[in-house]
């Protein structure tokens, strides 16, 4: 989750447990020295994806300031980047367009995995300022994640490709999202990109760290993913 002011990025862990993280609004002040945290159950298990293909998809009519093509490009380049650092351990899938915009899982069409935009103060149910946040469905028994959805706070923010000086950045915004989405906790390494805070001005910083690298290899260690299916 994200907020404005202290622009957070956070999570909510719920068996079948769903978890909230939130990217924030920056505030001042200086993270304390630490090091990642891994989403877990209830009993310390860490939570992740068990192995197979990941597919996600985008909502088709969500983004007004955007095309959807615009959306997709960054959304897959958020996910792509996070592969690419899996040492094999992840494989992702764009599942296309989607109009469906709900979180967590539903009857229909079951566990989906969205990407969705609230343009709306009635539609967006958090905090002004959290940018983003993402809802991670898991079993307390097998730890395994089921679902997990990212919604962005365009009602109350904006956004912008490549970021400025008064927008957020999209593709930090999304690839930190991403992170929650494979279970991962916010750092308390400031230079990190799954630290809890952002701010307008940081522009074009799209990469992953050391920090966030060791992260996904502590999740994933044992895991050897499925290649998806062209």
């Amino acid at each position: 989750m994200m907020r404005r002011k202290m622009k957070t990025l956070s999570h909510v862990a719920r068996a079948h447990l769903t978890v909230w993280v939130a990217l924030m609004v920056l505030t001042a002040g200086a993270n304390p020295a630490g090091a990642f945290s891994l989403m877990t159950t209830k009993k310390g298990q860490n939570v992740a994806w068990p192995a197979g293909c990941i597919t996600y998809w985008v909502q088709e009519d969500g983004a007004q300031a955007f095309t959807w093509e615009q959306v997709n490009a960054v959304v897959d380049d958020a996910f792509g980047l996070w592969e690419s650092v899996s040492r094999g351990a992840l494989s992702f899938r764009n599942g296309g367009a989607t109009c469906f915009s709900e979180v967590g899982h539903q009857r229909w069409p079951g566990y989906q995995n969205v990407i969705v935009w609230r343009e709306t103060p009635e539609d967006w149910a958090h905090g002004m300022t959290v940018v983003a946040l993402t809802s991670v469905s898991f079993s307390e028994t097998t730890a395994q994640i089921l679902d997990a959805d990212i919604e962005v706070n365009a009602a109350h923010l904006d956004f912008s490709i490549g970021g400025s000086k008064t927008t957020y950045d999209l593709g930090y915004t999304l690839t930190h999202e991403v992170g929650h989405l494979l279970g991962i906790d916010h750092s308390q390494v400031s230079t990190a990109l799954m630290a809890p805070n952002t701010d307008p001005h940081e522009v074009l910083q799209v990469t992953l760290k050391p920090d966030d690298v060791a992260a996904l290899q502590a999740a994933y260690s044992d895991v050897t993913a499925a290649p998806c299916a062209a």
